[in-house]
């Protein structure tokens, strides 16, 4: 050993496992939430590794102290990690599944008896989503797939009456993927799909009336273009609208006269969140998805409160929730080496205090920067993405190659707790948004068509490239790493290009694209024809699919495979692993398969998550030579 690699081991402490991906940090807080009249605060964190919700009152001096918080559900299998007030102020809904099967299910928290009622309690159902509206707070609009598997039909239940009675306000007839409900609560439109893989909005005046079609976007605009809502007056509406450009404009439409105004656009990058005031229905601001996230405030009554509380701290700001008035927020920082800050705003005094970290469980470790970065393809795209460096660390280094799944999503700027793991044991993490990524307009994204295995695995090849040019990569020592379209990219890295990595990891990877295709939910049909579109169809280009998949070339792969599947996965099915571990075997390959009989798209309980990353550690350690655990 080194005497520079012998003294950074020394000098940088092994964060542990349990630190990083453990269940146990009392500390944690996560879903931090406000209620509608600014007295109570709710979060959810674990108890005996299991998240669960917690709710803090207001003390005799307007404050919340978090440790006087009363544990309010006791769940001892599956975690709450997402909750939210109703308008009666004494309610609390949150969703569950089942062993990461995703059939999500809603339940109905009473804070003051504190049971818990499953509103949807159907086998094999999946609720889809639910609405809320500050003038009707028993009321919940719930979009399920209760009576028909592929689509979700809307329906309404009153909690204050009998909580059995459920109301189907309408049918979806297979193809509608949102229902669109006005100021008033009126179901005013529907977005839904056709044949050709278009998205178009219909809308109608009254429910007397029929639906129109009101706008179309073809399948290169439909990732980045979308219905936002209605105006106050339910004769406007706003959008976010691709259709004429590459990057989506914020526009406001008249429904009357069709003017549209233009709010807000950048040419480079797609819009982010958008923040609609929720009485008024003007926009107090909206962030551009770049490198970093950085509100601009059009409500000028707002501007000076965002101007305050970003010069309280100098990460990224977030408004994590509010009081219906509008006068208390839960304020966010987000940072790259460290997790979040909440505080507590008042706006009418503008006095804030810390309300606590998201954790402490990082304090006493030393934790790395996520810098952006970009470079050029081999066919002339700017690629970017993020690299993060292990402390202390110079010259070339063993690189880990973090591939995101979707693919139709993106790497972002911000704490990412398997970055900090892999440089914490040595390796350079280097996070690419290859081409069909979002974020960079509908041109790049529409750049990854029927590029699976190819063009899209060309621009992870060439951010191996880039890193191995620019000296932060040992070219002998790159892993690649990630799950569902990452892992997908994983086995494409040991297949397509045999001789580059030296090793990889797939977390619920598709081996296979035919059986990946078939294989998708019902309630995944409206999608179908575009999926089709953007990856291949099974029918027509059957022989491309089966040279895109991974599979078809395992004999290919002479590097070890470590291989982490979800039994209960309805995205990627076992079958997708299995077909993989079965050629592995005959082909004589050195590979580690591990299967959890009660996960699903992915690993959320902590025996699990410590098992599979325990052999993730020892694997990259093996291979790229870094340090692991005992």
């Amino acid at each position: 050993m080194s005497d520079a690699k012998a003294k950074w081991k020394l000098e940088t402490p092994l964060i542990p496992r349990s630190v990083l991906f453990g269940l146990e940090d009392p500390s944690a807080k996560a879903s931090m939430c406000i209620s509608p009249e600014g007295d109570y605060l709710l979060y959810c964190t674990p108890v005996d590794k299991i998240y669960n919700i917690f709710v803090c009152v207001k003390d005799d001096n307007g404050k919340f102290d978090l440790k006087k918080s009363i544990q309010i559900t006791y769940e001892t299998k599956q975690h709450i990690k997402a909750a939210g007030w109703m308008y009666t102020n004494g309610h609390i809904l949150y969703s569950q599944d089942k062993d990461g099967d995703e059939n999500t299910h809603l339940y109905l928290l009473d804070l003051h008896n504190q049971e818990s009622i499953d509103l949807t309690p159907f086998d094999g159902v999946k609720v889809f989503g639910s609405e809320l509206d500050r003038r009707y707070p028993n009321k919940i609009l719930i979009t399920m797939n209760k009576d028909n598997p592929q689509g979700g039909d809307l329906y309404t239940m009153d909690i204050s009456k009998d909580l059995t009675d459920m109301t189907k306000l309408t049918s979806n007839p297979g193809n509608v993927l949102e229902y669109i409900t006005d100021d008033d609560w009126n179901i005013r439109g529907i977005m839904q799909t056709t044949m050709e893989a278009t998205t178009q909005i219909h809308l109608r005046n009254s429910d007397d009336e029929p639906f129109e079609q009101f706008i179309e976007w073809d399948m290169e605009d439909s990732d980045t273009s979308y219905f936002l809502d209605f105006c106050n007056n339910n004769k406007s509406i706003y959008i976010v609208d691709a259709k004429d450009s590459n990057t989506a404009k914020l526009k406001k439409i008249n429904l009357e006269t069709k003017e549209e105004e233009i709010i807000a656009h950048d040419p480079n990058y797609e819009m982010g969140s958008v923040f609609i005031h929720p009485k008024t229905k003007e926009i107090i601001s909206y962030n551009i998805a770049k490198d970093r996230s950085k509100p601009t405030i059009l409500d000028k009554s707002f501007e000076s409160d965002f101007e305050l509380m970003d010069e309280i701290e100098e990460g990224d700001l977030s408004i994590a929730s509010m009081d219906k008035d509008m006068n208390t927020w839960i304020c966010a920082f987000t940072y790259d080496d460290r997790v979040h800050n909440y505080y507590l705003f008042d706006r009418t005094t503008k006095e804030h205090y810390l309300l606590g970290k998201s954790s402490t469980k990082y304090d006493p470790y030393s934790l790395v920067h996520m810098e952006p970065i970009s470079f050029t393809s081999r066919d002339g795209l700017t690629i970017h993405g993020y690299l993060s460096m292990p402390l202390g660390k110079k010259g070339k280094v063993p690189l880990v190659l973090n591939v995101h799944g979707g693919p139709w999503c993106n790497d972002d700027w911000g704490f990412d707790e398997s970055a900090q793991w892999l440089c914490n044991r040595g390796y350079a993490v280097l996070q690419v948004n290859y081409r069909g990524s979002t974020g960079y307009g509908k041109d790049f994204i529409n750049a990854g068509n029927k590029e699976w295995g190819k063009k899209m695995h060309d621009d992870l090849v060439d951010a191996v490239s880039w890193a191995t040019k620019s000296n932060i990569a040992d070219p002998d020592k790159v892993a690649i790493f990630g799950g569902s379209y990452g892992g997908y990219a994983a086995l494409a890295g040991l297949t397509f290009t045999p001789d580059l990595f030296c090793c990889a990891v797939d977390i619920v990877g598709p081996s296979n694209l035919i059986t990946l295709i078939n294989s998708f939910p019902l309630y995944w049909k409206p999608l179908l024809e575009k999926i089709k579109r953007r990856v291949g169809d099974p029918e027509t280009e059957k022989e491309m699919l089966m040279d895109r998949s991974p599979l078809t070339h395992a004999h290919k792969i002479i590097k070890p495979l470590l291989i982490g599947q979800g039994a209960n996965d309805p995205r990627v099915l076992q079958q997708e692993a299995e077909q993989i571990v079965a050629a592995l075997k005959e082909n004589n390959c050195e590979y580690e398969y591990m299967l959890f009989e009660d996960e699903g798209h992915g690993f959320r309980k902590h025996e699990n998550r410590m098992k599979f990353f325990s052999a993730t550690e020892r694997f990259l350690a093996k291979h790229l030579g870094g340090r692991s655990e005992d």
